[in-house]
C-alpha cells in the first residue's frame, strides 16, 4: 500500500497552520509528499527474543522481559539511569499493589536471589513495583540474568501462591546494545561489554516529572489557555507534562551568559503514537527572557507559518544531535525520520536539519528501519 501522508495532530484550530509549515519545510528540501517526523525514544527501544530494552528521553534505560502469564509479578526488570553516579536497580512490578505480609522469591535457573517480606511501614506498600538497589543484590543479579535461561518469581499474597515465570533470551543481546545506546561500551559501568575504558562525560539531561520543574514563564506563555501553541486544552490534561517525556540540559557554558537551560516539552494533543513538541531556552542572563528555540533548514530562518515542527523526540547520545521518529502507522514501517543539530550563531540557539528520510509505503517491509531509509535531503 502507498499513501503521501500529511499529519496534523495538535487541536484543529491549528491545523492549517501546521500543514503550512510542514509543506514550507518539504519544499525546502525538495520533498513532493510527506509523512511527518517520532515515536519518542525510538532510538532506546529494541526486542531480542523475549527481551526488551527501553529509555526515557533522559537516558535511563531498561532491560525487562515479561512473565509468562499476567498475574502475580508481571515484569522483571533492570534499570541503569544516566548518572554514573546513580545505582543500579532491579524492579519487580506487580499485577496488584503490594502489601503488608506479601513475601517474594527470586530465583534464576533453581538459584535463590532474594527473598523479600514486606513490613507495614515498608514504602513500597500500596504501589506495584519493587525496587531493589543494593548494589550487591542487584550485581549479583546481572550476572545470573546474562547466564541463565528461566527466572522465577514467586509472591505469597493473602494465602495464595503465584508463580510468575520469565524467558531470559534475548537478555545478553539487550544489556549489548544499552551498553552502546548510553555509550559505555569496554567501560567499568557496561552491563556486559566491560573493560577499563574512562567513560566519556555524561550528558546533563533531567527528565521532567514535575510541573514545577517548568519555569512558570513557559507555562504561562505557551500553555495555559486554549489560544496557546502548546495548549492542552484544560487545566487537568496539564497532567500530560508530568509523564516523564519532556527533559531539560543545560547548553552553552555554564554560568556563563551564552548558556542556559533546555527544555523539550510535548506541546498540545498527540495522537496514539504520535506527539509534537516545542523546545525553549532560559538563558543563564536573568535580564534576558525565556524563548522557544526554532527549527532551521540550511540554517536560515523561517517565517513563523513556515517554520518546521518536531514530532515526538528523542536524543542521541553519541552524537548529541535531536532525532525523531514519526510513525506512518502503529507498525512503523512508514513515516519519516529526521535529525536536527543545535547551533548557536550570535547568541541566538536554533536546531538545523542535518537529514531527513522518507518511507511512503507502509508494506510491511521495514527497510532496515527509519535511520536506513532513502534521504530526500
Amino acid at each position: 500500500m502507498t499513501k503521501s501522508f500529511l499529519f496534523s495532530l495538535r487541536p484543529i484550530a491549528k491545523t492549517f497552520r501546521l500543514a503550512s509549515r510542514q509543506l514550507a519545510l518539504l519544499a525546502s528540501v525538495g520533498i513532493a509528499s510527506f509523512i511527518g517526523i517520532a515515536n519518542a525514544n525510538a532510538g532506546g527501544f529494541r526486542e531480542f527474543k523475549d527481551s526488551r530494552t527501553w529509555c526515557t528521553i533522559a537516558l535511563s534505560c531498561s532491560v525487562s522481559t515479561s512473565a509468562k502469564a499476567h498475574n502475580g509479578i508481571t515484569t522483571l526488570s533492570i534499570r541503569r539511569h544516566n548518572p554514573l553516579s546513580a545505582p543500579l536497580e532491579l524492579v519487580l512490578e506487580a499485577k496488584d499493589a503490594f502489601s503488608a505480609g506479601d513475601q517474594i522469591d527470586f530465583l534464576i535457573d533453581d538459584k535463590e536471589l532474594l527473598h523479600i517480606e514486606l513490613q507495614p511501614d515498608d514504602p513500597v506498600i500500596g504501589s506495584t513495583n519493587y525496587v531493589v538497589s543494593q548494589q550487591s543484590v542487584v550485581d549479583s543479579a546481572i550476572e545470573d540474568l546474562k547466564k541463565g535461561s528461566q527466572a522465577l518469581i514467586v509472591l505469597r499474597k493473602n494465602r495464595e501462591q503465584i508463580d510468575s515465570q520469565f524467558s531470559l533470551a534475548g537478555t545478553v543481546a539487550s544489556m549489548l546494545f544499552l551498553d552502546e545506546f548510553q555509550d559505555l561500551l569496554d567501560t567499568p559501568y557496561a552491563f556486559h561489554a566491560i573493560g577499563t575504558k574512562k567513560p566519556n562525560p555524561r550528558l546533563n539531561i533531567e527528565s521532567i516529572t514535575r510541573l514545577d520543574q517548568v519555569p512558570r514563564s513557559i507555562l504561562t506563555n505557551w500553555f495555559v489557555g486554549e489560544e496557546k501553541e502548546c495548549s492542552f486544552f484544560s487545566d487537568t490534561k496539564m497532567e500530560r507534562l508530568t509523564f516523564g517525556d519532556g527533559f531539560k540540559m543545560q547548553i552553552g557554558t555554564k554560568g556563563k551568559s551564552d548558556g542556559g537551560t533546555l527544555y523539550s516539552l510535548p506541546c498540545g494533543t498527540g495522537g496514539a503514537y504520535n506527539q509534537p513538541y516545542s523546545l525553549f531556552f532560559e538563558p543563564n542572563d536573568t535580564t534576558k527572557l525565556i524563548s522557544q528555540i526554532p527549527f532551521r533548514v540550511n540554517g536560515k530562518a523561517q517565517a513563523e507559518q513556515e517554520m518546521p515542527d518536531a514530532w515526538n523526540i528523542s536524543w542521541d547520545f553519541k552524537n548529541k544531535n535531536l532525532e525523531s521518529f514519526f510513525k506512518g502507522r502503529g507498525l512503523g514501517d512508514c513515516g519519516s525520520y529526521s535529525r536536527w543539530a543545535l547551533m548557536n550563531q550570535n547568541g541566538t540557539y536554533f536546531f538545523n536539519l542535518k537529514e531527513m528520510r522518507v518511507k511512503d509505503d507502509c508494506d510491511g517491509d521495514y527497510a532496515g528501519g527509519p535511520t536506513k531509509w532513502p534521504k530526500v535531503n
